[in-house]
């Protein structure tokens, strides 16, 4: 029986990877995800180290930002509302938004500090497009910063980077300065019932607020890929009720957009925030 398993696991895998509706059915089948520091931190070790070897063998900033045979290779995304299987470039998607938000919002703003910035590619990119501002990230897994740090220092990048569990560590962990603008990019998702708490503590070390791009099923439509997602949402334990909890946090204004592009199908219409002080 392990040997037609072993023969079929390609084809069974695939149909799952391309269809939302299976990947669900497939999830209410498995024991529901609890997340935790540790689940997190321990998934997301693993995850950040398979990076080294890819960046020992990136050899420009481009190679690094899309890396070849990984970000470029294709996927099943929605693009304009539509599910499709292709590439699809993340990381410019969303700097790409990151940055039309800042200048709607926060034209004034020149530094910035990412909170859960994985091997911090959105940093790398923002730092290229504006050589001026000041760009710190934050990452819980260690195994993230270093990757960040060696990447750049290889590119030559003025960009630092630092371990911080933004929920529970104290004010001292906080390394960097204050800067004008928090940023977060499927990062809450990770912590999907303390959202508020950690959106507070960036905001104190910032000066005009934040941006946040994130899974926000509340927002998700009510259509068959919303239902879907919402299901998908509750079943991983990802990021819930953040719209009220932002909207109760003592900020001038909450404005938000939903994106209809994204990497997951069953993240339909990811959100991006901007929390203005």
């Amino acid at each position: 029986m392990s040997g037609v398993k072993d023969l079929l696991r390609p084809y069974y895998t695939r149909a799952i990877e391309r269809s939302p509706t299976v990947r669900v059915m497939a999830l209410l089948t498995a024991s529901r995800i609890r997340r935790s520091t540790g689940f997190v931190h321990e998934g997301y070790m693993s995850a950040w180290s398979e990076y080294e070897a890819m960046l020992d063998r990136s050899a420009t900033l481009a190679d690094w930002l899309c890396i070849p045979g990984f970000d470029d290779a294709e996927s099943t995304h929605v693009e304009s509302g539509v599910v499709r299987h292709g590439p699809f470039d993340t990381n410019r998607y969303w700097v790409d938004e990151i940055e039309r938000t800042i200048a709607e919002h926060f034209p004034g703003a020149t530094s910035i500090t990412e909170y859960g910035c994985g091997v911090g590619r959105n940093l790398l990119r923002l730092k290229e497009r504006h050589p001026t501002w000041r760009c710190y990230g934050y990452e819980l897994a260690e195994a993230g910063v270093e990757v960040a740090r060696r990447a750049a220092t290889k590119f030559g990048l003025d960009v630092e980077y630092a371990s911080l569990d933004y929920v529970k560590d104290g004010p001292s962990a906080y390394v960097h300065p204050p800067t004008d603008l928090a940023l977060t990019v499927f990062s809450l998702e990770q912590i999907p019932h303390v959202n508020a708490v950690a959106v507070q503590h960036m905001l104190d070390h910032s000066k005009l607020g934040s941006v946040h791009v994130e899974p926000v099923c509340e927002n998700y439509p009510l259509s068959y890929l919303g239902v879907l997602g919402r299901i998908y949402t509750k079943r991983v334990e990802y990021l819930q009720n953040f719209d009220a909890s932002v909207r109760a946090l003592a900020v001038s204004r909450v404005e938000k957009r939903t994106l209809p592009t994204s990497h997951n199908p069953l993240i339909p219409t990811p959100s991006v925030y901007a929390l203005v002080k």
